[in-house]
């Protein structure tokens, strides 16, 4: 892998119950037993443009109908595009619906996985993508997209010349979450928790963080606070949606006793959220909350 500690997810659901010849290691190969899987892969990916698949790399690949024969099983490459089964037995698709995957690959060949997202330490998390394919029982060649499944915020900061910002302090977002395996569903943990950065003259910052969407009466809401050498700001943010493999820029500008923030991301710009969010992702409107702390 040309990137480290980069976990990618390929998601999906299938309806199809269980078959009853499933079960580890043993995909039959007998008529009737589906399309032998074939596998190929690419990351294409905003927040890590750059990434590739090398040669070595093993991802794991799970099916949401619970058939223990494509559940969590391995596959690795040779030259960064194809993927073989590991233990040498080929898994067949068996329904239609959609198959999963992620890399590297995490606990045994067969055995369901515990997957965990934590963000609030930006050196040590993993970075996701994700995509989703659909499968079919008479169709077993596939290829695999894959996606940053973390959204990121980017903030750059203007200040009056003479005005310096030693700490930033963003609040409101979750850092923790459980990954279903089968069906990509994350369900957030624990609390908000403050995500807290120091230096001596923070001009700009990034921070990448778990899909969520920070309402703007929420018992923690988005806030972002700004401590100078003069003086220190807050602003609330509103309701802010983090996408998976999306940056949303805000550009905070406290050179006035009146700050704005303008936002960039989803394909679009806008000013104070105004309404313009698009690709069906929930989002409200509000304006600005400003408070300078003398």
């Amino acid at each position: 892998m040309k990137r480290n500690s980069i976990l990618y997810f390929v998601l999906g659901a299938l309806s199809l119950g269980a078959c009853s010849d499933g079960h580890f290691a043993g995909q039959v190969t007998t008529e009737g037993a589906g399309s032998k899987l074939e596998l190929s892969a690419n990351i294409t990916s905003v927040l890590t443009p750059s990434a590739t698949f090398s040669a070595g790399d093993t991802i794991a690949i799970t099916t949401s109908y619970y058939d223990q024969s494509s559940l969590n099983r391995f596959y690795r490459t040779g030259d960064g595009k194809s993927f073989v089964s590991t233990n040498g037995k080929d898994t067949y698709v068996k329904g239609n619906g959609y198959l999963s995957a992620y890399f590297p690959a995490v606990g045994n060949d067969g055995v369901e996985p515990v997957i965990t997202l934590a963000t609030l330490d930006q050196h040590a998390k993993t970075d996701y993508l994700f995509a989703r394919t659909p499968i079919t029982r008479t169709e077993g060649n596939l290829s695999l997209t894959f996606r940053h499944a973390l959204g990121r915020l980017a903030v750059s900061i203007k200040t009056a010349p003479e005005e310096y910002i030693h700490r930033v302090v963003l609040n409101g977002f979750y850092h923790n979450a459980t990954v279903d395996p089968y069906t990509w569903a994350i369900t957030l943990t624990d609390a908000p928790e403050a995500y807290v950065l120091d230096g001596t003259d923070i001009t700009s910052f990034s921070l990448d963080l778990i899909p969520q969407t920070v309402e703007k009466d929420a018992v923690i809401p988005a806030e972002l606070t700004l401590i100078g050498d003069i003086r220190s700001y807050t602003v609330a943010l509103g309701t802010l949606p983090v996408a998976s493999d999306e940056i949303v820029t805000a550009t905070v500008d406290i050179t006035t006793d009146e700050a704005t923030v303008s936002f960039s991301g989803y394909g679009m710009t806008w000013t104070n959220y105004e309404d313009k969010f698009a690709n069906g992702i929930s989002f409200t409107t509000d304006s600005i909350a400003w408070r300078q702390h003398q």
